[in-house]
């Protein structure tokens, strides 16, 4: 995949509001995606017929609660997997060898 910041200009934000004529003061923002992310803008709009078919609607509040999973289970995972090879290294310091000048010494 290219450079998007060295063979391309940054692309354009969309974001798309909505109220509800009923409820005054009730006004949403939302942010809009490219539903084809490898065209450029210019492409994808003309296209899709219009920006609003070139985009759709990120739902933030999921999108959020999904990105924090993925995240904390990358994270717990590699915790877990960090603690057993520390472990297992400090059961056995011959896994890792020292230089011998170094004077550190594992047990300590």
């Amino acid at each position: 995949m290219r450079n998007t910041f060295v063979h391309r200009g940054r692309r354009t934000n969309f974001w798309a509001g909505s109220a509800d004529p009923g409820k005054p003061g009730d006004f949403s923002l939302s942010l809009r995606l490219p539903v084809s992310p490898d065209l450029t803008e210019v492409e994808a709009v003309v296209q899709a017929a219009g920006i609003m078919a070139a985009t759709f609607e990120a739902p933030a509040a999921e999108l959020l609660d999904a990105v924090t999973k993925s995240v904390g289970a990358y994270v717990a995972e590699a915790c877990r997997a960090l603690t057993k090879l520390w472990r297992d290294r400090r059961a056995d310091p011959s896994l890792i060898p020292q230089s011998p000048g170094s004077g550190s010494n594992p047990r300590d």
